[in-house]
């Protein structure tokens, strides 16, 4: 941060040259403040010379010079000034190479200052040295002994403050009394977000599930660089951003089934979800009869009545299964609930064994390698009123 203070400076302004006087009073005013000589480029630093206006009067500057320490042939490099106006108080700044900018026109040379040591010479139209000001291994003209400063370190400049030439930050374009900072924030990386949405407690072997993945990242999804599906182990999806619904086939065998979701942020940071289904067995052959399933018409408020004719479970796996039972409800022009209206039964028609439908998944007797068992339905209390009419229902058989 510049400390230079204007009082101090302009003092110094007021003082007599103890070189060759400018041609004018204003020119006089003209003072070198900065020089980068050994800029940082990866910083995006360049060369650059700062001159201040320490009067009171706009200088025109367009013809005024700037050049370096004479080599030993006597060779120099050297600026002119274009048109330029200077305002009191203000700073131009010239640039080693590239480009102009609104603090000043750029030098043609994109390395001119000898890192080791070298000498800024501000020379007037009609070639008086009107200031100059080197740093390191250089020799100063007589008089401006004091304008001679230590070599800087790369990416620093040497600076005029207070009187004094230092090693500083460049500020270059910064009025005396000004300070100029930059300001720094972090925001913070956090982890991404994953999730299973809307997943069942089971899947059926064999079929496909739609899989919704929630994938999210409070840095913006554009943050998410890989996420990925796995199936028991196995990739089945992977992605970047966002990731939507995905369909994933259901293993064909097993008693589990895992589903594991992994979400990494540009940050290196990860996110996992995890979903355990139970896999119902598919090792249960239904067969229904010739016709499908049929009540007998029934009277509203009958006390029962009973398939006409069963279907049939057998177990074709090699382990005792319990089948598990899934009826919707009766819909037709009106509604009649399983639950409190239906039992299920099972055994040969002059020995069925009921048990009421308590709703999803009601288990029915286990049945061991090979065995068939015949499943009745039975509808009871069939409720009053009831609109006419015929009435349908699905069912679902699952092993557990």
């Amino acid at each position: 941060m510049r400390r230079a203070f204007l009082a101090s400076l302009l003092c110094l302004a007021l003082l007599p040259l103890p070189f060759v006087a400018a041609t004018t009073a204003s020119s006089g005013a003209l003072r070198i403040t900065e020089i980068l000589p050994e800029p940082d480029t990866t910083l995006g630093q360049r060369e650059l010379v700062e001159v201040w206006n320490a009067g009171n009067a706009t200088i025109d500057l367009q013809g005024w010079k700037l050049h370096d320490a004479p080599t030993t042939s006597g060779s120099i490099n050297t600026f002119t000034f274009p048109a330029w106006t200077l305002q009191p108080n203000a700073r131009v700044v010239v640039w080693g190479g590239g480009a102009a900018d609104g603090r000043g026109p750029a030098w043609s040379n994109s390395a001119v200052w000898n890192n080791a040591g070298d000498g800024v010479f501000l020379v007037d139209p009609a070639t008086n040295l009107v200031d100059w000001a080197g740093y390191g291994t250089t020799t100063a003209p007589a008089g401006f002994e004091s304008h001679l400063s230590a070599k800087p370190d790369k990416s620093l400049s040497t600076e005029l403050q207070e009187g004094a030439w230092v090693a500083h930050e460049p500020t270059p374009g910064v009025a005396p009394g000004a300070s100029s900072a930059t300001a720094t924030v972090t925001v913070t990386n956090v982890a991404p977000h994953v999730a299973f949405v809307g997943l069942p407690d089971s899947a059926r072997p064999g079929t496909t599930l739609a899989a919704q993945l929630d994938v999210g990242d409070d840095n913006g999804i554009t943050d998410v660089v890989a996420w990925n599906l796995t199936s028991n182990g196995a990739q089945v999806a992977k992605g970047s951003g966002a990731a939507g619904t995905v369909t994933v086939p259901v293993p064909p065998s097993g008693t589990t089934w895992t589903l594991v979701l992994r979400a990494t942020d540009a940050g290196g940071l990860v996110a996992t979800a995890t979903a355990t289904l139970a896999l119902r067995a598919s090792d249960l052959a239904v067969a229904l009869p010739a016709g499908g399933l049929a009540f007998p018409d029934v009277a509203p408020g009958a006390a029962s009545a009973v398939l006409a004719q069963p279907f049939t479970i057998q177990n074709l796996g090699a382990t005792d299964h319990v089948p598990l039972v899934d009826v919707s409800d009766f819909v037709g022009p009106s509604v009649v609930p399983a639950v409190g209206h239906l039992d299920l039964g099972t055994g040969p028609a002059d020995a069925i064994a009921w048990t009421p439908y308590t709703g999803a998944l009601t288990p029915l007797p286990a049945l061991p390698p090979g065995a068939t068992v015949q499943v009745w339905l039975r509808l009871a209390d069939v409720p009053v009123p009831l609109a006419a009419g015929a009435y349908g229902t699905s069912f679902t058989v699952v092993a557990a």
